[in-house]
């Protein structure tokens, strides 16, 4: 338990500057998004706090899954209770 504990903890450190990294990358996208939909979502300083957080969602979610994907099993036992 406490290796998928660990896990989780890496997931969400490694997210944090992944995530500022990519929504500063996507800073075109939000200039679009908010140009064609009007949601504020780029200012003066930066994007907005909602595309930091959209953008670490996703990151969670693409982490955990590669996690998921890769992390082997346990072997289930003879006797069907694992």
């Amino acid at each position: 338990m406490w290796k998928h504990v660990a896990a989780a903890l890496g997931i969400v450190v490694a997210a944090l500057p992944l995530s500022v990294m990519a929504t500063l990358a996507m800073i075109p996208v939000w200039r679009w998004l908010e140009a064609s939909t009007g949601f504020e979502s780029i200012g003066h300083s930066g994007p907005a706090t909602w595309c930091f957080v959209v953008v670490f969602a996703v990151m969670l979610m693409a982490l955990t899954s590669v996690y998921v994907a890769y992390v082997p099993r346990g072997r289930a036992r003879a006797d069907g209770k694992g």
